[in-house]
């Protein structure tokens, strides 16, 4: 009927999620990690069988199908290294050309991952044009390099346009993007003209026009994941009420300066004969959680879902539908009052081959029928 998922931060540490962090009491392990609040513990389980987590629910064995996993990373800037060079371009109307003239260092910052409001123009996507312009009275590619640097570092101190950085080695321009959008901002234009007033393709007067000495390195920006930004921005809503000191759940949010890796568990649960286009249809329902924990606990955490549900995370590229969760039935008395007809469901395979244990589709070798009655695929 719809899309189901959770999204839930674990603040814990590498230490709080190791087996020598639990305690068995009745047959049931509690980590020593406890609740701020109610001082519960935020982690219980019984092994090969499920895993409980304060606040999100319980993973039964049976019920969960495939666990992905990724890595969260700070994200690369966007950059480039402009080597300056001579044009002989007139930039004066002279009738003999010069290195000597004007140079100019042309833009374009496209935003990708980003809604920051001060990159907003009339298209579908967001980025900004940058120009800078310097009178070289060498024309050498050291005094070029040098002049254009100081006319970025001038504007932004001027009006504190804070999009990028300007840096000089020799004759090569560095240009990097700065603050909280560094890893947003892919520089799609970079290119070194100067101005040629002997030039009219298209306008009375001159035109800038393209140094051909010149050579560009962009290194194109990489989206941060599972950063304090990253999450705030695309998974959290940063107002003041959940920001604020004694806010609502508030371990439920990143620390700041963190990375997270994230885990997604997929569950699917035979409801029964629920359904409402066939006569006996049976219903399954299919969640995804994502769970967020810090890089350094992941592995810890990616063992305990091991251990715990019998599902090995895998990274994100699998196909969650093409693996199947292995699951021999409850050998011991069912757990929190399930009676012994609903544990023996979650092992249930019926005719439209859609096996609970399996995610939704049957998950043996692609093209294979299926061991049912009725075969086929």
């Amino acid at each position: 009927m719809f899309k189901f998922s959770t999204n839930t931060i674990l603040n814990c540490t590498a230490a709080q999620l190791k087996s020598n962090a639990f305690t068995t009491v009745n047959g049931v392990d509690a980590s020593n990690w406890k609740s701020a609040d109610y001082e519960n513990s935020k982690i219980t389980g019984v092994e090969g069988k499920w895993l409980a987590i304060e606040r999100l629910g319980t993973f039964r064995k049976g019920n969960v199908t495939k666990i992905f996993r990724r890595d969260g990373f700070e994200g690369t800037k966007g950059k480039v290294v402009v080597k300056c060079a001579t044009a002989t371009y007139n930039s004066y109307g002279n009738t003999t050309t010069e290195a000597a003239g004007i140079y100019r260092i042309l833009l374009y910052i496209k935003l990708s991952g980003s809604n920051n409001s001060y990159f907003a123009n009339d298209f579908v996507f967001k980025g900004k044009p940058l120009a800078y312009e310097y009178e070289s009275t060498t024309g050498t590619g050291a005094d070029i390099a040098t002049g254009l640097a100081a006319a970025i570092t001038k504007e932004t101190r001027r009006f504190g346009s804070k999009y990028i950085k300007a840096t000089v080695s020799s004759d090569e321009l560095t240009i990097e993007a700065v603050g909280p959008d560094a890893a947003y901002e892919l520089f799609t234009q970079a290119e070194l003209q100067k101005f040629d007033a002997n030039y009219n393709s298209a306008l009375i007067g001159g035109e800038y026009r393209k140094v051909a000495g010149a050579t560009v390195t962009n290194t194109p920006c990489k989206n941060p994941f599972g950063t304090y930004w990253q999450i705030m921005k695309d998974l959290r809503l940063p107002t003041a009420d959940a920001l604020r000191f004694g806010a609502i759940v508030a371990d439920d949010r990143p620390a700041l300066g963190g990375v997270y890796t994230q885990f997604i568990i997929y569950m699917c649960v035979d409801r029964g004969i629920m359904g409402g286009d066939a006569v006996g249809e049976i219903t399954k329902s299919v969640t995804a959680h994502s769970i967020w924990v810090p890089v350094d606990a992941a592995n810890d955490f990616a063992a305990l879902l091991t251990k715990y549900t019998g599902i090995t995370p895998e990274y994100f590229e699998a196909d969650y539908k093409n693996a199947a969760g292995s699951f021999s039935g409850w050998t011991s008395a069912p757990w929190n009052g399930e009676t012994a007809g609903e544990a023996g469901a979650n092992n249930h395979t019926d005719q439209d081959h859609l096996d609970v244990t399996k995610g939704e589709a049957y998950a043996g070798v692609i093209g294979e029928a299926p061991a049912q009655e009725g075969g086929g695929n």
